[in-house]
């Protein structure tokens, strides 16, 4: 590596004024880009870094910091110029990945903290295990639990220093602060299991268990570099909790390559990169498929791409319509879709065949009477920059929102939570559509999703300052679950947001 001074690129013709020796790299196979991913089993935890060379790459764990007493083997991958689609990913913004090592955690008890290294048992002294992370495990399944989990989408990277401005993001890193502070604080808890003890101490705090991330992740667009910033950015949070990702334009769009096919948003990576450094627990491992559903606590997720056919007959919508259908809402009562392109959206571009709007109407065409046959509690969406926020809506029509079997009043809420860090996009209609609760075009940020058995509480808030500016409240029918406490927390929680006087405060109740 060498450092190079170049002036009047801004404009006109760039000139190379200067440039530095050559700079050894002292520690070329330091462990970097540590995250963590759900499994294929509830059981199962992976972790992925990243080194120069293949090497002996494992990876420790236990329950201990001092008993790491389990040692895995990780398998390696990596990806090449000959496999990007197009520039700049095969030409000027390719950088070599390295080797990603990929671990699975087998076998944990659920909802326990497990310590873990990683590294390479042929790396030099310096560099052969990383320093100790830690997380808690899959907290099992089933109405009687509770859970925290982060989301964020079009999030992208930014330097401290604005390095690189034209390609990153710089609001993407207070919301990579804002998603840390979360993840060290935790959530309050609900009802017994948080909301504090008989004798008025304060309540146990709650940590998030996850981090959902709807797609445009990086913004690499065919730099590969900023991957490994990203990784860099959020790796405090990703280290010590697991990322269920969906795929974006700006990961798998190329022309001829994808569902849209005239799109480039991709930059030549086709998904490639995606696919490697996010392999989720797919059902399908062939090398282009990207939907998958995963059950924790309270809520089955099913997770489907915006950016492959999902039409009716297709293989995705087949997937779909299996998997929700396949649903005990008497174990996971909450039932969510994820995917990067919304399905309501205020938004007024029509352009063919990639406009918001355009691909908003393909997918309620495809996919709407899915969410309604299914009782489909809440769509999260990304792509549009700004966080938007619907009724129960069906058909353009706000409902009574019903989670029982009685289906034939049932609409689904929509977020659109793409305040994630990339530049905003306040293009919406001169009116508001009237299934709009509501929408912030002016903030970035992330959301917090809160669950039991009984009550789903979602908080969006402003990375700038922190502050909740708005929240969701949906209820399941009593009747349905025996256990209540988690219920009366949640219920004077709701009676709190209520009477705060934030006048953006929601409430949906069955």
């Amino acid at each position: 590596m060498r450092f190079v001074l170049v002036r009047g690129g801004d404009g006109g013709t760039p000139k190379l004024v200067g440039e530095g020796p050559v700079l050894p790299n002292a520690n070329p196979n330091e462990l970097t880009g540590i995250h963590l991913m759900p499994g294929h089993r509830p059981v199962d935890m992976l972790v992925q870094w990243t080194t120069r060379d293949v090497g002996e790459p494992f990876v420790r764990f236990g329950t201990a910091p001092d008993d790491l007493r389990f040692a895995i083997p990780a398998t390696t991958e990596t990806y090449s110029r000959r496999e990007m689609c197009g520039a700049p990913a095969s030409g000027a913004g390719w950088l070599d990945p390295g080797a990603l090592h990929t671990a699975v955690m087998a076998g944990l008890t659920p909802d326990t903290r497990y310590y873990y290294v990683v590294g390479d048992a042929q790396g030099a002294p310096h560099e052969r295990t990383s320093a100790p992370r830690s997380f808690l495990s899959h907290p099992g399944v089933g109405p009687h639990l509770s859970v925290s989990v982060l989301g964020v989408a079009d999030q992208g990277v930014g330097e401290p220093d604005g390095a690189l401005a034209a390609m990153e993001y710089q609001p993407a890193l207070a919301v990579a602060a804002r998603m840390l502070a979360d993840a060290r604080a935790g959530h309050a808890g609900f009802g017994a299991e948080g909301g504090g003890d008989a004798d008025g101490r304060a309540p146990r705090r709650q940590p998030y268990r996850m981090v959902l991330h709807n797609g445009d992740i990086s913004y690499a667009r065919g730099y590969g570099a900023l991957w490994d910033t990203f990784l860099f950015q959020q790796r405090a949070v990703l280290e010590a909790m697991p990322a269920a990702t969906s795929i974006a334009n700006h990961e798998r769009d190329w022309p001829g390559q994808a569902f849209y096919r005239t799109s480039d948003d991709s930059g030549g990576e086709c998904g490639v990169p995606y696919y490697k450094r996010f392999p989720m627990p797919r059902p399908n491992l062939a090398p282009d498929q990207a939907f998958y559903s995963f059950d924790f606590g309270p809520a089955h997720f099913a997770v489907m791409s915006s950016e492959h056919d999902y039409t009716a007959g297709s293989p995705q919508h087949l997937w779909l319509a299996g998997d929700l259908a396949a649903v005990d809402r008497e174990r996971t009562p909450w039932l969510i879709l994820m995917g990067h392109r919304p399905l309501y959206i205020d938004a007024n571009d029509f352009y063919w065949p990639t406009g918001k709007q355009t691909t908003a109407i393909q997918l309620q065409t495809a996919l709407e009477y899915l969410l309604r046959e299914h009782a489909v509690d809440l769509v999260l969406a990304g792509h549009h920059h700004s966080y938007q926020r619907t009724c129960a809506v069906h058909k353009g029509r706000c409902m009574k929102h019903s989670h029982g079997h009685h289906r034939s009043h049932h609409g689904t809420v929509h977020v659109c939570f793409g305040h994630g860090g990339a530049d905003l996009t306040p293009n919406g209609f001169d009116e508001t559509p009237t299934w709009i609760d509501y929408e912030n075009m002016e903030v970035h940020g992330h959301i917090r999703l809160h669950m039991n058995g009984t009550h789903l509480h979602m908080q969006a808030l402003e990375s700038a300052g922190g502050t909740v500016f708005d929240e969701l409240w949906l209820t399941q029918p009593q009747k349905k679950h025996k256990h209540r406490a988690g219920a009366e927390g949640l219920q004077a929680a709701e009676q709190a947001a209520r009477t705060s006087g934030r006048a953006d405060a929601r409430v949906a109740a069955a």
